[in-house]
């Protein structure tokens, strides 16, 4: 059995899973997506310490070492690990729309600045703060009563168009798939591996909020709108 190997696997799982928990909470985004790369980037040194006595192992490793190298996806992101180890922090892009949701996703959003280092509850209050001077132009504050008001956010990072979170489950994905070709050359059991438990990212990006907590941070800003009582 690959014991360690599987178990650096699912410490990345559980990454994923906190990136996925915190995805609209900046800092721990970032730190949890830090903490994804480098698991994924130590698992293959993982598996080559497990199997490295194993007949014909080097020539497998060597091939599958080869394709993740050759991974567009896979190599850029344990460049970013190596960046990361040796000169500075992990600040992927971040973009956003304020706006008003229904029970099926964004209904009308503007485009609005959603820094990385910012949570989406201050990107909302920024634009409740602002409600008064321009007319409240998505309507969030006088929503009907299938709509809520919300902040739709994605994290990005260079040069993929891609989300994040997407990203990061096909990374591992391909990575899992790795592992199981070389216990099957290798003859070693080793569990199917697989990750059909993440939310689609679309269910991710949306983060929904009730009319009284709008309504709270917009008494609490100074706003002068009468409370629709919705």
């Amino acid at each position: 059995m690959l014991e360690q190997t599987g178990d650096r696997l699912e410490e990345a799982h559980h990454h994923l899973h906190a990136m996925e928990r915190f995805y609209h909470h900046a800092d721990e985004f970032r730190w949890s997506l830090n903490s994804f790369l480098r698991s994924t980037k130590e698992a293959p040194q993982i598996l080559a310490s497990e199997l490295e006595r194993q007949p014909e192992f080097h020539k497998w490793i060597r091939v599958e070492r080869e394709t993740l190298r050759a991974d567009p996806l896979l190599s850029h992101l344990a460049k970013t690990r190596d960046f990361l180890v040796h000169r500075g922090m992990l600040v992927p892009r971040s973009s956003g729309f304020v706006g008003i949701a229904n029970s099926s996703g964004l209904k009308y959003g503007l485009s609005w600045s959603v820094k990385a280092t910012e949570n989406s509850d201050d990107a909302l209050r920024h634009y409740i703060a602002m409600a008064d001077r321009f007319d409240d132009p998505t309507g969030l504050l006088y929503p009907d009563n299938s709509t809520v008001a919300c902040v739709q956010r994605e994290w990005k990072m260079d040069p993929f168009e891609e989300d994040l979170l997407k990203l990061a489950g096909d990374a591992w994905h391909r990575l899992a798939d790795m592992v199981s070709r070389v216990a099957h050359e290798s003859k070693v059991d080793h569990p199917p591996i697989r990750l059909t438990c993440l939310h689609p990212v679309e269910r991710v990006q949306i983060k929904r909020y009730s009319h009284d907590v709008v309504w709270r941070w917009y008494e609490e800003l100074g706003g002068k709108l009468e409370h629709p009582r919705v």
